[in-house]
């Protein structure tokens, strides 16, 4: 059997069930036109590169699936960046923070003038990767987003190779 997966969305929580486990999560609070369009982008994107990431908008005790796979996190430019990115991650606990892969939709380029990766932003998420992505036509960059998160996916799942091999070893070792 394979494993359950809970798209929470108000009330409702739909169970789909698929042979592969997750590699990744999208994670959207905000369910605008432009963030659920966003997110199936992505979603079919990583599935031609071998990912599973089902879309979910809440993390409760239904949706334990994914274990500590990345969190990728949709976060619309509404109002202020960080009261955006505060609004998005609110619900996670820091330990699903830790493994945050944050995506900030802009409207448009200039509104990129806050720096996400200033000290106060990195102690409040530590692990954090953050990309931009611009929704406005002539700076649109969702493909470039897309492969960027597509390498984060693919050097978190090297590194937790490399932590699980080293940890194997001092296990030998004992």
């Amino acid at each position: 059997m394979g494993n359950l997966f809970f798209s929470c969305t108000g009330q409702t929580a739909i169970a789909v069930e698929h042979d592969e486990g997750a590699r990744g999560v999208i994670y959207d609070v905000w369910k605008s036109n432009r963030t659920i369009t966003y997110s199936e982008n992505l979603r079919q994107y990583l599935f031609r590169k071998g990912y599973y990431t089902p879309i979910t908008d809440c993390f409760d005790d239904e949706f334990q699936e994914g274990g500590d796979s990345p969190i990728i996190a949709l976060c619309l430019r509404h109002s202020r960046i960080e009261a955006d990115v505060n609004f998005t991650l609110a619900n996670l606990t820091s330990e699903q923070q830790k493994r945050i892969i944050l995506i900030m939709l802009h409207y448009r380029k200039e509104d990129t003038n806050i720096n996400l990766n200033d000290n106060q932003f990195k102690k409040q998420y530590p692990g954090i990767t953050v990309h931009n992505c611009f929704l406005q036509r002539d700076h649109e960059n969702i493909e470039e987003v897309n492969r960027d998160v597509c390498k984060d996916l693919a050097r978190r799942e090297i590194n937790d190779i490399r932590r699980s091999q080293k940890q194997k070893a001092l296990r030998q070792k004992t």
